[in-house]
């Protein structure tokens, strides 16, 4: 194997298949990570009814003119 730090060398002694986890092992991640979709899409539709009230303009700013600069940057 090879990183930024060079070549290294890995020796594998024993191989296990991988077997999915009991759902009782990862039932707290799989709840909390539900509970955080919900969250999350309660607060687009949030953001998208608050939206709906509001007109959203947005403006770029605009480069100076180039004979404005020259006026800024003249000595009197």
């Amino acid at each position: 194997m090879e990183s930024g730090y060079g070549l290294h060398v890995v020796l594998v002694r024993k191989r296990l298949a991988a077997q999915p986890p009991d759902l009782d092992a990862v039932r707290p991640l799989v709840e909390r990570e539900v509970m955080a979709e919900r969250s999350k899409q309660e607060l687009h539709k949030l953001y998208e009814r608050l939206l709906a009230k509001y007109t959203v303009t947005v403006e770029t700013p605009q480069p100076p003119d180039a004979g404005a600069a020259a006026v800024v940057g003249s000595a009197p």
